[in-house]
């Protein structure tokens, strides 16, 4: 190899998976897949302080109902509730900070057993303001790496390709060598399409004219016959890489049944047969 050798392609390959002479440097993918589980921490961290924000209110509403009325009007506003409901927000970020200046402005409607104060109302919201940052952040740098891991995936399948490009100068369609390389040689391509269109005609006593549509990938096509009372012990007539062949001395007064199947390195098809 003159351009595509072990070095490069080991460069390569480590920048996508890391090297294993390096642990602590991790590769592209490995860096993808820790920053998509510290997106589903950030996001479950998110969560957690919604809810605790959402139970903050909560108590907050229960312990001002003998303050401000068990039911809304006016002096609910003062605590955040603009709207005539007490329902609890999904998103308790506004009446956090609506509750913290309640209780800055109203000392004695805190409850520090109960945890309900001024204090608590700004730490409860600054854990979600945070908590929804690191979210954001988190997804960010999980762009971020899964483009890096890309351009590293992407640099690899390029170095193979030109890998194959340079073997396929070197190296013979049938050359075993193609195997070491973790290739399949080009000649072990798919199998071909099962014959189409087997036409049958009898053009004299016991002689048959066998013809075929082409199979795309045949290299070759076996053809067989049998008696159709004696289908079992097919005769082989041989392999032909035209699409037509004459079958003669054959029984006569007999139903014959003929098999026509394509063939290539990767293997061959299931026969399709005729019966004249």
């Amino acid at each position: 190899m003159q351009q595509n050798t072990a070095a490069r392609i080991g460069a390569n390959l480590h920048d996508l998976i890391g090297n294993p002479s390096t642990p602590l440097i991790m590769g592209k993918q490995a860096a993808f897949a820790e920053q998509v589980v510290a997106v589903k921490e950030a996001f479950t961290a998110k969560q957690a302080a919604l809810s605790a924000g959402r139970e903050f209110c909560r108590l907050a509403i229960n312990l001002l109902r003998p303050f401000l009325g068990n039911e809304w009007n006016t002096a609910w506003k003062a605590a955040g509730f603009d709207k005539p409901s007490l329902a609890l927000p999904r998103q308790p970020a506004a009446l956090l900070t609506a509750l913290r200046a309640y209780f800055s402005a109203n000392p004695a409607h805190e409850n520090a057993i109960a945890g309900i104060s001024a204090e608590a109302a700004e730490a409860k919201a600054n854990a979600l303001d945070a908590a929804i940052l690191a979210v954001a952040t988190a997804k960010a740098e999980r762009l971020a790496r899964k483009k890096a891991r890309d351009v590293a995936l992407e640099g690899l399948r390029q170095r193979l390709v030109g890998l194959r490009a340079e073997l396929d100068q070197i190296l013979s369609d049938a050359d075993g060598r193609w195997y070491e390389f973790g290739f399949n040689r080009p000649n072990d391509g798919a199998q071909p399409a099962p014959v189409e269109n087997v036409e049958v005609t009898a053009v004299a006593e016991g002689t048959l004219l066998v013809n075929w549509s082409a199979s795309t990938r045949a290299r070759n096509y076996r053809v067989t016959w049998s008696a159709e009372a004696n289908s079992e012990n097919a005769v082989d007539v041989g392999l032909f890489a035209d699409t037509q062949c004459v079958l003669s001395a054959l029984p006569s007064h007999v139903p014959i049944t003929v098999s026509v199947s394509a063939r290539n390195a990767s293997g061959e098809t299931k026969a399709t047969q005729v019966t004249d």
